[in-house]
């Protein structure tokens, strides 16, 4: 069997109460390629506890990456449904922390 491990690069969006946890796992499966996070405190904790992980401050620089083809979304319910949006328009795999209502204003062209 294939070790999928080194063909999955995965990005965590928040390191808050679920994120760090999230982003543990998927540092401990050898998965995880980046962090997203707009606290700069809880950022410059991710970059000293995962060295050689990148860390974004927005979800952009993740979302192009091609090395990244998956995003665990971590972040306020509210802001589910656009970055689900976003992330799946830049062709990425996407995990949710909670269900999530489809928004009715998403548009796929």
């Amino acid at each position: 069997m294939a070790d999928t491990r080194a063909q999955h690069g995965v990005a965590v969006i928040s390191a808050g109460y679920w994120g760090k946890n999230l982003t543990r796992t998927f540092h401990q499966l050898g998965a995880l390629a980046a962090v997203v996070e707009t606290n700069l405190e809880r950022r410059s904790a991710m970059a000293a506890a995962y060295p050689g992980v990148q860390i974004f401050d927005a979800p952009d620089p993740a979302l192009s990456n091609p090395a990244i083809t998956a995003v665990a979304i971590a972040t306020p319910a509210e802001t589910h449904s656009d970055l689900v949006a976003q992330t799946l328009k830049a062709g990425k795999h996407v995990c949710v922390k909670k269900p999530l209502a489809w928004a009715s204003r998403w548009t796929w062209s």
